[in-house]
C-alpha cells in the first residue's frame, strides 16, 4: 500500500519484478500515466486496486497472464479508455470487476468464463450496446450489478444479445440471478421493465 503525497506519479514499471506480491492498493494518491504493461509480470497478484486517480490509457493485455490469481480488480474513479477488452474472460478467478467511472466505450463484451464473478460494475462510462447474455446464464452468482449511467439499450432479460439463441437457454433466463442484492441500470435507454423474477 503506497500513502498519499505522490501526486502526479506513475506506477513504477519496477512493480513487475514483485512476481510474489500477493496485493497492490494505489487508491486515493493521485497517480497519472498508464497501467504499465509490466503488472502482467506480477504472477502471484490477486488484488489490484487503483481507484480514484488520474490513470488514463486502456488495460494492457499482459494482465491476461494473471488468469488464474487475479481475484479483485478495481479501477473505478480514473479516466481509462478504449474498449472493454474480451480477454477478460480469461481472468476466471475474478470475483470483483469495477470499471466504473471511466471512460470506456463500446459494447460490453460476452465473457462467459467468469463464471464465480461476484460483483460487476461499469457504471458512468460511455457504453453502448445490450446487456450481454453471460450476465444471465454464466455468472449467476452476482450479487450486484451496477451499469448505470452509460448508453446501453434492448431488454432487461438477456435475450436481445444471446449467440446461442434458442428455447432451452431462454425459458427463466433471469431465474438463476438468485444471489443478486443491488441492481443499478439508471440513466440508460432500456425498452423494457424489470423482468418479476427479478423481483422475486
Amino acid at each position: 500500500v503506497l500513502e498519499p503525497g505522490l501526486e502526479g506519479s506513475t506506477i513504477p514499471t519496477e512493480f513487475g519484478t514483485l512476481n510474489k506480491l500477493t496485493s497492490l492498493h494505489l487508491e486515493h494518491i493521485g497517480l497519472i500515466g498508464t497501467i504499465p504493461t509490466e503488472l502482467g509480470l506480477m504472477t502471484a497478484l490477486k488484488e489490484l486496486y487503483t481507484a480514484v486517480n488520474g490513470l488514463e490509457g486502456s488495460l494492457p493485455e499482459t494482465m491476461r497472464r494473471l488468469t488464474n490469481s487475479l481475484v479483485d480488480v478495481v479501477l473505478f474513479g480514473n479516466k481509462l479508455g478504449g474498449t472493454l477488452p474480451r480477454w477478460l474472460d480469461e481472468l476466471n478467478s475474478l470475483l470483483y470487476l469495477d470499471l466504473g467511472n471511466n471512460s470506456f466505450v463500446g459494447t460490453i463484451p460476452e465473457w462467459p468464463h467468469l463464471t464465480n464473478l461476484l460483483w460487476l460494475s461499469a457504471e458512468q462510462n460511455k457504453l453502448t450496446g445490450t446487456l450481454p447474455s453471460f450476465i444471465f446464464h454464466n455468472s449467476t452468482n452476482l450479487n450486484a450489478i451496477l451499469l448505470f449511467d452509460n448508453n446501453l439499450h434492448g431488454t432487461l432479460d438477456g435475450t436481445n444479445n444471446d449467440m446461442n439463441n434458442n428455447d432451452s437457454n431462454n425459458n427463466n433466463n433471469t431465474t438463476q440471478l438468485q444471489e443478486l442484492r443491488i441492481l443499478a441500470l439508471g440513466g440508460n435507454k432500456f425498452n423494457s421493465t424489470i423482468p418479476t423474477a427479478l423481483l422475486s
